[in-house]
C-alpha cells in the first residue's frame, strides 16, 4: 500500500491524465498497482476532485475489484455521477448486480442514474424491476426506466414496453416513444425483423407527434428492406414533402438498383424542393446507374435543381462528369457557373487534371484564366511547366493568374525560369506578380540561401525596376549575403537603385540592417536618404523581437544626431515601445523641450502604466517616480495628469 505522500503524488498524476478524455480520449497505460491506488484514494478523505479523477481511471483500468468500492458510491450525492461512469464500461457481471441492487436502495438522480447505467449496459436481468419502475410516482424515474427498457431492447422488454402504451400518462409518452424505437432498432440489429416491425408499427396505428411517426416509418421501410418496398414506394410517390423525405433519407440505409428506380421515377416531374432532396440522395448513395439522370439535370430546370445535381455529380467523382463540368464552367447563369468550376475544382482523379490542363490551351481567355485558377485549386503540379509557359502569355491578365499558380506551388526548381522570365516584366503589375512567386518559390526552397546565388546573378543582367522587385525578393530569404548586397546598392551612383535599396534595407526583416541604416543617418547629406534611414532604424527599435537591451543602445546611439521636431516625435514614439524604466531615462530630457514635452509625456505614462501592471513594485522605482513627477509638472494635458496621478496615489 502506498504512503499518503506517495497517493497524493499518484493523485496529482491521476488529475492531469484525467484530461486526457477531453482531448483525443488518450487511455493511460494500466500500470501495475494502478487500481489499487486508485481504490485507496476512494477510500480516504481525499477531495471530491482526487476522487471524481480515480473513478474517472478506473473506468479505463477497473476490474471486479473496483464494483464493490464503486458501488458503494453510487448514494453519494456529488460522487455517484462519476461511479457510474466508471461502473458502465467494467467489464465483470458483478457491475450489474450492483446496479440492479440500487434500484431498491437509491432515491431521485442518484436513482434515474443507475436506471440509465442498466439501460447502457443491456443488463437484460434488469427488465423485470425496471418494468415495475413505469409506473413510479416520481416521473424522472419512470421516463428513465422506459428508456432503459428500450436500451436493453430484447423481447421481454419490447413486450413491457408495448403493453405501457395503453397506461402511461402524457408526461411519460415521449420517453416511451423513445423506448419503443430504441427497442425495435435493436431488435432488428438481433435479426428480429417481425418484433421490429411490431413495435415500429405500434407506434404508426396511434396519434402519435409528426417526428415519431415519421422515425417508425423509416424503422419499417429499412427493417422490411428491400424484399419489401411497398412502404419505400409510397413513400417516394406521396405529394408530401415530409413522407418524401422520410422515404429518401430510408433510402439511404438500402442498396441495389430497384431502390434507385424508386427514387428517380418520375425526378424531372417532382416539384424543385422534392427534387432537390432526392438528388442530394442520390449523390450520397453513388450509384452510376443515375449519371445520365443527373447529367441531364445538371444542364436544364430550375436554378436549385441544377446546382443540387452538379453537387451531387461532384460527389460521386465519375470521370464521365468531367466534360459537363467544363461545359457548365461557362455556363449563362453565375451561379451554376460557379457550382461546376467548384466542383472542377474538388473533382478527384488525373481525367479532371487533364481536362482543365485542355482549358489552359484553349484560345479563350476566359477558359484560360479559369484553367490557371484551378490548377492552384487542385495543387497540380505537374503542370508547372504549362504555368511557366503561360506566365509568358501576351495577355497581362493571363500572365498574373499563371505567376499567381506558381507562386502556389513552384519551388526552389522554378526559380530560373522564373528570373528568366524577369527582363520581360516592366509593368508594375507583372512585376509584383513575378516577385511574389520569386518570393514564395525561394521560401519554399529546402535550403533558401541557396537561392540567393541566382538572385544576385541576375542584378546585373536587368534594369532598375527588376533590380529593385529583386532587392524586396533578396529581404525575404534574408541572411548576410542577402544583406550585403543590398548595403551595398544603397551606395549605387543610380539614385533610383539607391532609394529603392534604401527602402528594401528599412524594412529588413531582421536588426541585423540597423547598422547600415545607423551610418546613413549619421553621414548621409541627402536629406531624403537621412530620413528614410531614420525612419527604418527606429522602426527596427520598436520590434519586441529584439532584446530589450539592444533596443535601448540603439536609441541612445542615435540620439545625438535628432534634429527635427518630427524626429525627435519618432525617437520618442520608439522609445516608449521599450518597457524598462531604464528607457525613461532616455526620455527625460525631453520634458524640458517645448516642441516635444506632451509626446514625453503621453509615451512615459503609456509605458510607467505597463509597467506597474506587471509588476506593482516598479511603481518606487526611482526612473518611474521621477517621471510621475515631470510629467505633472510639464504636462497640459489633463489625462495624462489625471493617470499619473493615480499611478503615484495608488504606490
Amino acid at each position: 500500500m502506498l504512503n499518503q505522500k506517495s497517493q497524493l503524488v499518484l493523485v496529482t498524476f491521476c488529475l492531469w491524465i484525467g484530461a486526457a478524455p477531453l482531448f483525443g480520449q488518450t487511455i493511460p497505460r494500466n500500470t501495475p498497482g494502478l487500481e489499487d491506488s486508485l481504490l485507496s484514494i476512494l477510500a480516504s478523505s481525499a477531495t471530491y476532485q482526487e476522487k471524481a479523477a480515480a473513478c474517472r481511471q478506473l473506468g479505463t483500468v477497473g476490474t471486479g475489484k473496483a464494483v464493490p468500492v464503486l458501488g458503494a458510491l453510487l448514494a453519494d450525492e456529488k460522487l455517484s455521477h462519476m461511479a457510474r461512469y466508471a461502473l458502465e464500461t467494467i467489464p465483470d457481471l458483478a457491475v450489474e448486480g450492483v446496479l440492479r441492487a440500487g434500484l431498491n436502495e437509491l432515491k431521485g438522480k442518484s436513482l434515474v442514474g443507475v436506471i440509465g447505467s442498466l439501460g447502457v449496459r443491456q443488463d437484460t436481468k434488469a427488465v423485470k424491476p425496471l418494468a415495475a419502475l413505469i409506473r413510479h410516482s416520481n416521473t424522472e424515474v419512470s421516463q428513465a426506466a422506459l428508456r432503459a427498457l428500450g436500451s436493453i431492447g430484447n423481447q421481454e422488454a419490447a413486450r413491457t414496453l408495448r403493453t405501457a402504451l395503453s397506461h402511461v400518462s402524457a408526461k411519460e409518452q415521449s420517453a416511451l416513444y423513445e423506448g419503443l424505437l430504441r427497442c425495435a432498432e435493436t431488435q432488428a440489429a438481433q435479426g428480429q425483423q417481425q418484433t421490429a416491425l411490431d413495435l415500429y408499427a405500434s407506434l404508426q396505428d396511434r396519434e402519435v407527434p409528426h417526428q415519431v411517426r415519421s422515425a417508425a416509418l423509416r424503422g419499417i421501410i429499412v427493417t422490411q428492406g428491400t424484399k419489401e418496398l411497398t412502404q419505400l414506394r409510397q413513400c417516394l410517390a406521396s405529394k408530401d414533402y415530409a413522407l418524401v423525405a422520410v422515404g429518401a433519407q430510408a433510402s439511404l440505409e438500402l442498396s441495389g438498383r430497384p431502390v434507385t428506380d424508386l427514387l428517380t421515377a418520375g425526378l424531372e416531374d417532382r416539384s424543385v424542393d422534392q427534387q432537390v432532396l432526392i438528388i442530394g440522395i442520390l449523390g450520397q448513395r453513388a450509384d452510376l446507374s443515375t449519371l445520365s439522370a443527373l447529367h441531364d439535370l445538371a444542364r436544364q430546370g430550375k436554378e436549385p435543381t441544377r446546382l443540387a445535381a452538379l453537387a451531387a455529380l461532384s460527389r460521386m467523382g465519375h470521370s464521365s462528369s468531367v466534360p459537363l463540368l467544363v461545359e457548365l464552367s461557362d455556363d449563362g447563369d453565375p451561379k451554376v457557373a460557379q457550382a461546376a468550376t467548384a466542383g472542377l475544382a474538388h473533382f478527384p482523379g488525373a481525367s479532371a487534371d487533364a481536362a482543365v490542363l485542355k482549358m489552359l490551351a484553349s484560345a479563350g481567355k476566359a477558359d484560360r484564366l479559369s484553367a490557371l485558377g484551378l490548377i492552384g485549386q487542385r495543387r497540380m503540379t505537374a503542370s508547372l511547366p504549362a504555368l511557366l509557359d503561360s506566365a509568358a502569355d501576351p495577355d497581362s491578365d493571363t500572365r498574373s493568374q499563371a505567376l499567381k499558380s506558381i507562386a502556389q506551388l513552384g519551388g526552389a526548381d522554378e526559380l530560373p525560369a522564373l528570373l528568366v522570365l524577369l527582363p520581360r516584366m516592366t509593368r508594375t503589375k507583372d512585376l509584383d506578380a513575378l516577385r511574389q512567386a520569386l518570393t514564395d518559390v525561394c521560401g519554399r526552397a529546402g535550403d533558401p540561401e541557396a537561392c540567393v546565388g541566382q538572385l544576385i546573378e541576375r542584378l546585373s543582367q536587368v534594369d532598375t525596376p527588376q533590380k529593385v522587385a529583386l532587392f524586396r525578393v533578396l529581404s525575404s530569404v534574408g541572411g548576410p549575403r542577402a544583406l550585403e548586397v543590398v548595403c551595398a546598392a544603397v551606395d549605387d551612383s543610380d539614385e533610383d537603385v539607391q532609394l529603392g535599396a534604401l527602402r528594401v534595407l528599412a524594412a529588413w526583416q531582421s536588426a541585423d540592417a540597423a547598422p547600415k541604416l545607423l551610418s546613413l543617418v549619421k553621414t548621409s547629406e541627402d536629406a531624403k536618404v537621412r530620413t528614410l534611414s531614420l525612419r527604418g532604424y527606429l522602426n527596427m527599435a520598436r520590434r519586441r523581437e529584439v532584446p530589450t537591451n539592444r533596443r535601448l543602445t540603439m536609441c541612445q546611439e542615435v540620439a545625438p544626431f535628432i534634429q527635427q521636431t518630427a524626429e525627435k516625435n519618432q525617437w520618442l514614439g520608439a522609445l516608449g515601445q521599450i518597457n524598462s524604466p531604464k528607457a525613461l531615462g532616455q526620455i527625460m530630457p525631453y520634458f524640458d523641450d517645448p516642441a516635444v514635452q506632451e509626446t514625453a509625456c503621453a509615451v512615459s505614462v503609456a509605458m510607467i502604466e505597463r509597467l506597474t501592471k506587471r509588476n506593482a513594485r516598479l511603481k518606487k522605482n526611482p526612473q518611474v517616480m521621477k517621471a510621475l513627477e515631470r510629467i505633472l509638472d510639464v504636462s497640459a494635458n489633463a489625462n495624462y495628469r489625471a493617470r499619473a496621478k493615480k499611478i503615484r496615489s495608488s504606490s
